[in-house]
């Protein structure tokens, strides 16, 4: 069995966005409150941090942080709240995403669905040979 990680620099790249982010809102919620007597942009703001952080948190959701292989061929997805587990002989193909000029994203498609996997894990190319390994059936003309 072999688990393979999110690289550490990925996430505390991710890590420090959100922080980055939150100070430059809240920030900004406190300078448009200043001397005003109507709070229009207050709301505008606030609502616009609603919509960029439920568009963060449900896609975060959706990306694996944990992908385990075992030995009999099941590979294990884990996300935040969820963890998806499939047999290798299930996936089809393993192409770039669509429209990710920066190649940070593959799209891994298998029977009954698709997992998008960034290219920042520690051993990707090797988590890519295993998975050719247990299925060499596996399209990856594209990468």
């Amino acid at each position: 069995m072999k688990t393979y990680r999110l690289a550490r620099p990925f996430v505390w790249f991710l890590r420090f966005a959100a922080a980055f982010f939150t100070v430059i809102l809240v920030g900004g919620a406190v300078a448009s409150m200043q001397g005003r007597q109507d709070h229009t942009g207050v709301v505008v703001l606030v609502g616009w941090v609603v919509y960029v952080g439920a568009i963060v948190f449900f896609g975060m959701r959706s990306v694996p942080h944990h992908v385990t292989i075992s030995d009999t061929g099941a590979v294990t997805f884990s996300m935040i709240g969820r963890s998806v587990e499939i047999s290798a002989a299930d996936i089809e193909s393993i192409r770039p995403a669509r429209f990710d000029v920066s190649r940070q994203m593959v799209l891994l498609r298998y029977e009954g669905g698709r997992v998008r996997l960034p290219t920042m894990f520690e051993g990707f190319h090797d988590m890519l040979n295993r998975f050719q390994e247990l299925n060499p059936n596996i399209d990856l003309d594209k990468l």
